[in-house]
């Protein structure tokens, strides 16, 4: 079904067309943590959670309340580009849908007395990442490889956390919205004149017509990145984790499509040539995989190969690791390795799309990425691979410098 992309005085809402009765809305400011300075670190996402924290004519409680008596299932995330609320329901709760995140996202107070105590609560969000041995892992190598704007945690340091006040975050969201780096996004069965007039009466009249951001550093990768292995380390842990990390294809790329298909090949499943030889044939993990991430859209993309071992396997994992990847950039992947991807890709992708939700996420990662069309635009794309556009974005992929980091246990003692 189609996409249509309205206007509301001035402000883009986009409507995907899907049937059945459930709805998600959501609504996205291109106001991220890489648009942060290193003293306030983590104000976008402390932001994010104030929204829920009461308004000029809703105290917290009553939000939440609202919520759920209208069976609206609601969240936010803070990314390094966007900070982005929205919600899932009946379609016939969405005009109090809208009007509780409009009225959250424009009217927010910022009372002292929940920003104390939502920083505590922030804190201990942090604390808990922070015991998690993948996202200390990941933190604690994007610090290192990448530029600061790409590669602080979005939580911000416990200095920062500590010393943001009310004031910090009113003038950090003021600056950094406008609509032009707005963005609305509806998934279900809804009117585009209906949806028109419950958006344009709740908009205010004084959002300026374009945010007032500097431009980020284009630069991801940190200056000073030595030769070897980046060897992090954590008590509490009995496994090591292995993480490759290099340059992925822009979403701009006009092979970036065809990486999904390679990566697939390589670590997606039971299938792939990771799975098969280092898991299976060596024993050497149990889990194994291979992926994309997206530092910052459209161009900071990252490839990853993920491996959990124990440390005396370190060296060997990673050894057999590379002659794979030198062998599919050398040799690219086989006929019966792309057409396995290919179809598991496609499942995973129309299944992604099957729902509400999974439209929302998908359109919006295209408006950040630069790109129109509808949702199905990609699947489009993905059936038009050919086995010679894999090879050549593998070879393409895989020439970029490799860095592995490693995430080793360590004795209370040490």
């Amino acid at each position: 079904m189609p996409t249509n992309i309205l206007n509301v005085n001035g402000l883009k809402v986009a409507n995907i067309k899907s049937k059945g009765d459930l709805v998600t809305f959501g609504i996205a400011v291109l106001a991220g943590a890489c648009y942060e300075t290193p003293e306030i670190a983590g104000i976008a996402h402390f932001a994010e959670h104030m929204a829920f924290r009461g308004t000029k004519t809703r105290h917290w409680k009553k939000i939440s309340e609202e919520f759920a008596k209208n069976g609206i299932f609601q969240n936010a995330y803070t990314s390094n580009d966007e900070i982005f609320y929205y919600a899932h329901f009946h379609k016939q709760s969405i005009e109090p849908a809208i009007d509780l995140l409009t009225d959250m996202f424009f009217n927010s107070t910022f009372p002292e007395d929940e920003v104390n105590r939502e920083r505590q609560i922030i804190q201990r969000e942090k604390d808990m990442y922070d015991d998690d041995p993948n996202s200390y892992f990941m933190n604690s190598a994007y610090n290192y490889l990448f530029e600061w704007n790409r590669g602080h945690s979005t939580l911000g340091e416990d200095e920062t956390i500590a010393k943001i006040i009310q004031e910090d975050m009113q003038n950090y969201l003021t600056k950094h919205t406008g609509l032009d780096n707005m963005l609305f996004i509806v998934s279900g069965n809804i009117n585009d004149n209906d949806l028109i007039s419950m958006i344009s009466k709740r908009l205010p009249n004084n959002i300026p017509p374009k945010a007032s951001v500097k431009n980020i550093p284009e630069k991801m990768w940190a200056d000073e990145i030595k030769d070897g292995m980046l060897i992090i380390e954590k008590t509490g842990i009995r496994q090591s984790k292995i993480c490759l990390f290099t340059q992925g294809l822009s979403r701009h790329d006009d092979l970036n499509i065809e990486t999904g298909l390679v990566l697939n090949a390589l670590g997606g499943g039971m299938y792939s040539r990771l799975f098969t030889k280092i898991r299976e044939e060596l024993g050497l993990c149990y889990e194994i995989s291979a992926n994309t991430s997206t530092i910052s859209y459209p161009n900071d993309v990252v490839t990853n190969i993920w491996i959990g071992t124990t440390p005396d396997k370190v060296d060997i994992a990673v050894e057999e690791c590379n002659k794979i990847i030198d062998d599919v950039m050398k040799n690219g992947i086989t006929e019966e390795e792309f057409t396995q991807a290919k179809n598991c890709c496609l499942t995973s992708s129309v299944s992604s799309l099957e729902t509400s939700k999974g439209k929302v996420s998908h359109f919006l990662r295209r408006y950040l990425s630069g790109k129109d069309g509808d949702v199905e635009s990609s699947i489009k794309r993905l059936k038009k691979c050919t086995l010679k556009s894999c090879n050549k974005a593998a070879q393409k992929m895989f020439t970029a410098p490799k860095y592995w980091a490693v995430l080793n246990p360590v004795s209370e003692e040490n």
